[in-house]
């Protein structure tokens, strides 16, 4: 599975937020939706689940915004000199499941 590589988080620093766009052409942040139009993240029938692989990282929350396109996780912690990976899995309104990671290399900055 290829993941995106998002910059460096500090394991001390808590209350850093990183966004998952499904739409970020839509978004006006990026060149590609991956969203269909009309589709958006279907939190009613599935809640979002958000998990990472690294034990230390831990995920304060997560909600949902740009009228249900995006993700925005809140990460702490950290395992140092480490790649952690996070990935949210969600339903969209077409029905369709979707798990989406990124992840982060761990250290002091």
């Amino acid at each position: 599975m290829a993941f995106i590589t998002l910059e460096p988080k500090d394991p001390d620093s808590g209350g850093i937020d990183y966004m998952v766009d499904l739409a970020s052409l839509r978004n006006g942040r990026g060149i590609e939706n991956y969203l269909q139009d009309g589709e958006f993240i279907d939190e009613q029938e599935t809640p979002i689940d958000v998990f990472s692989d690294d034990p230390l990282l831990t995920i304060d929350s997560f909600y949902v915004t740009d009228s249900n396109s995006s993700i925005t996780i809140i990460l702490s912690g950290g395992s140092v000199n480490t790649f952690s990976s996070v990935t949210a899995r969600f339903k969209t309104s077409l029905n369709r499941q979707v798990d989406r990671s990124f992840r982060i290399f761990i250290k002091n900055l």
